[in-house]
């Protein structure tokens, strides 16, 4: 590429000037300064630009092979900068990790193994923005492959412009016909995005975000591909009215509760279930056990076993739902009843229901009073079994994607 950057005097102000041949791909954008203003026009027709000296500059990225950073025009105040990966900049590691201590503190790079990870840095070495990538082994949508972005963090809407703009153009490069996002690379991590809220504060591991990221998703071409929910309502000793649904039990499956002195044996037991029983859930995508037991372990130390239930058919676990305390509210009478999964076999149909209903009721005993019942997708049976109980939606999230 031949291109470079001046500066122009023009009405006593410093405007910043592309000076190009024609093989350059650029794209211009309309001008603060009316007299030298131009309509936004993507220069791909390069002979009907043959001429052009000049134009107002606006950044355009691509990437190379090895995916390094590539620009067609340098922006003067901010860089994007390769932060994880290969050709990372090693020299901002340290950066890097505080940056990611400060605002990602519930994951690291190194636990979600992103292809690659991106920041947005100005000329004081600020970070104004952050992402990271994944692409390989994502889902195949309708015969798409797509491609996860997740780490998010944009200061303003021009910063989140220019990292989704770059994303979508190194996950197309990599073969994706879909960018979907947020997801920090797996569902088993953080993903999802709060689009509507009532005035509950969160609780306690929910997902936050700031009211603009959804917009800034919109603004750049995303709909909406996914919808889920929480709700909270009383903690019953018995969940549903038995006249209005079958009993809650399933033949032959007895419930106990989590063992914590043979903790890495009942790990095995969760993952196991787990990965049967989301194995075509929505986004799936594997979890190696080493991240899940070091996802469920940090989790030990503040549940409590008799609010993890692990059901078994002749002594085979066959599915698990875990009730945790919210920990983000002081009266400590929320519990959050964060995960039901069992192994998909028709004759455990209505297994699900017996371990909310017993959960339940041992929240009940134990002195909690109201339930959250957390980030269900609305079309699935934890939805159903919310909308049963009239539970009062509290907060709702979505998943976003482009067809690129």
């Amino acid at each position: 590429m031949i291109a470079k950057v001046i500066g122009l005097k023009l009405r006593r102000s410093v405007v910043p000037v592309l000076v190009l041949d024609s093989r350059a791909e650029y794209t211009v954008q309309q001008s603060p300064n009316e007299k030298y203003g131009c309509r936004s026009v993507a220069l791909w027709a390069h002979a009907l630009f043959a001429d052009v000296t000049m134009i107002v500059f606006k950044p355009t990225y691509t990437a190379d092979k090895n995916m390094a950073i590539q620009t067609t025009a340098q922006r003067i105040d901010t860089k994007l900068i390769r932060v994880a990966g290969p050709s990372a900049d090693a020299s901002l590691d340290e950066m890097h990790s505080t940056f990611f201590a400060k605002h990602f503190a519930y994951t690291s790079p190194q636990l979600d193994k992103p292809e690659g990870s991106w920041i947005l840095r100005n000329s004081k070495s600020e970070v104004l923005g952050h992402f990271s990538l994944w692409y390989n082994a994502t889902p195949i949508l309708d015969g798409d492959k797509s491609g996860f972005i997740g780490h998010f963090f944009a200061s303003d809407g021009d910063c989140a412009r220019e990292l989704l703009e770059f994303a979508t153009a190194l996950l197309k490069q990599k073969g994706c016909k879909r960018a979907i996002g947020p997801i920090d690379g797996n569902t088993f991590r953080r993903y999802r995005f709060v689009v509507e809220s009532s005035n509950t504060p969160p609780f306690f591991m929910e997902p936050e975000n700031p009211t603009a990221y959804p917009d800034y998703f919109t603004d750049q071409g995303f709909d909406r591909l996914a919808t889920y929910s929480s709700s909270v309502t009383a903690a019953r000793p018995q969940f549903l009215d038995p006249t209005r649904c079958s009993a809650h039990t399933v033949d032959g499956v007895t419930i106990r509760t989590l063992d914590l002195s043979s903790i890495d044996q009942e790990l095995e037991v969760l993952y196991r279930i787990s990965c049967s029983a989301f194995e075509n859930n929505f986004l799936y995508t594997p979890i190696q056990k080493p991240l899940f037991f070091n996802l469920y372990r940090r989790l030990t130390s503040i549940v409590d076993p008799n609010l993890v239930l692990v059901a078994e058919s002749q002594k085979t676990p066959v599915g698990f739902a875990m009730t945790i305390p919210d920990l983000s509210s002081g009266k400590g009478n929320t519990a959050i009843l964060k995960t039901v999964a069992r192994i998909p076999d028709d004759s455990l149909k209505g297994l699900g229901l017996m371990l909310i209903a017993e959960s339940h009721a041992r929240a009940t005993t134990m002195g909690f009073t109201q339930m959250i019942h957390a980030l269900y997708k609305d079309d699935n049976t934890s939805g159903s079994y919310s909308t049963v109980i009239g539970a009062k939606v509290i907060r709702r999230y979505a998943v976003f994607q482009k067809l690129i």
